[in-house]
């Protein structure tokens, strides 16, 4: 058995058969045909998983940090990054070069390979506004598939990598297109987030000489940095729960009762509430049991203080689950991958 424990952002005790590496598409097919039998688990950085024990299968993890600009006009340029790539290494090199279209996605833990199953979003921009395709192998035929983004049929905060095929693939590769912006001004951001374009002008007056990409990027980090734990030294997967969407006649109930609920309406003609509102209003904000416990900036958050278990933050997560139902009448559905 090997430990899980440098694997999980959680960082919760847990073990599994064995970790497997890979670079590219044929060594995927390698392991494959070596373990025709065994379950897989692939993984980026483990950043939105929470395991609760023993994985009694195999876990696959791309040692592909390779970011390849593979095609580039006046306009765009498409970049190429291996599954391994860490998610903000990627961001960060898009504004480095003035490529834009990341840098509302900064800070994000996290792969690339993760965020085209996640659809990994921030600040009003999502991964699928930036993936062109996604190179994975099936795992009955260990062929290698290119596979557009139009087919992987994203939504929020899922794809049917996530969903549908969920054991059919290993991704090896994502690729990217983003704008060239060597000449952007700030009226070119995407600042339509509430606050940001507030921290924007604020970062600004202490980057009088860094590019408007910069300055939003190191914009968001501080926002992140302000409101969310640091996963090297406090255990958590970002947010854990997603964001409920109810129907209209719901939420004009709710508003009712609660005037000062926030809400945002859906293109779908559904309405968001926002969880981290919910948690709060039941009380669960700052909550402790040990070492598992709700983080006191942000409640989307659960975090482990140093010894909690999978278990115990599995347990947490389901007494707030079941309070916000009992109080709202609305299911919060996990944003983490149970294991």
């Amino acid at each position: 058995m090997t430990s899980l424990i440098e694997h999980n952002t959680f960082h919760v005790e847990a073990t599994a058969n064995d970790v497997l590496y890979y670079h590219d598409a044929t060594d995927i097919a390698k392991l494959l045909t070596k373990y025709p039998d065994a379950k897989i688990l692939p993984i980026g950085s483990g950043s939105n998983i929470l395991f609760t024990g023993h994985y009694d299968g195999l876990i696959f993890k791309s040692a592909n940090k390779d970011i390849v600009v593979t095609e580039q006009n006046a306009d765009s340029v498409l970049i190429r990054c291996g599954a391994g790539v860490v998610w903000d290494d990627f961001v960060r090199y898009c504004v480095e070069h003035d490529y834009q279209g990341a840098e509302n996605l900064s800070l994000i833990p996290g792969t690339c390979g993760a965020s085209a199953v996640q659809n990994i979003g921030a600040y009003g921009v999502e991964a699928k506004d930036l993936i062109v395709s996604v190179e994975a192998v099936n795992r009955k035929t260990r062929e290698t598939e290119t596979i557009e983004q139009e087919h992987i049929n994203y939504g929020y905060r899922t794809s049917n990598f996530k969903t549908l095929w969920a054991d059919t693939y290993v991704i090896s590769a994502v690729t990217y297109r983003l704008k060239v912006a060597t000449h952007i001004t700030k009226g070119l951001l995407n600042l339509t987030y509430r606050g940001l374009n507030e921290a924007y002008e604020k970062m600004s007056a202490s980057m009088p000489h860094a590019t408007p990409l910069a300055v939003l990027r190191h914009a968001v980090i501080a926002i992140r940095e302000q409101k969310l734990p640091p996963v090297d030294t406090i255990g958590s997967a970002g947010s854990f729960f997603m964001n409920p969407a109810v129907s209209t006649e719901k939420a004009r109930l709710l508003q009712e009762k609660y005037p000062d609920m926030p809400h945002y309406d859906n293109a779908d003609g559904t309405v968001k509430i926002p969880a981290a509102w919910l948690i709060e209003q039941c009380g669960w904000k700052g909550y402790r049991e040990g070492d598992a416990a709700v983080y006191e900036r942000q409640p989307l958050v659960l975090v482990n203080y140093g010894k909690a278990t999978g278990k115990q933050i599995l347990n947490l997560s389901r007494k707030i689950q079941n309070s916000v139902r009992e109080k709202f009448g609305i299911e919060l559905r996990t944003e983490a991958i149970i294991i």
